[in-house]
């Protein structure tokens, strides 16, 4: 889910990171949570990228991020 979140870009200010995103369509079944994710990876794969963060504090927030899977 982290790379929905990246996708999704908003921003927590409290916490300094990329804001955690709910599956949307997820029901918390294997199924249903499954058909939901790649419902998610196709809108991703075939949208625009958006642009990146706008402050360099939250670039670099963003690739630690990335990096540490968090």
């Amino acid at each position: 889910m982290n790379l929905y979140n990246i996708y999704v870009g908003e921003w927590n200010y409290l916490y300094d990171n990329i804001k955690w995103q709910k599956l949307p369509g997820g029901d918390h079944s294997a199924i249903g949570d499954c058909k939901a994710t790649l419902e998610v990876l196709r809108k991703i794969a075939n949208s625009d990228l958006k642009k990146p963060p706008s402050t360099i504090k939250q670039y670099l927030k963003l690739i630690s991020t990335i990096l540490n899977g968090n």
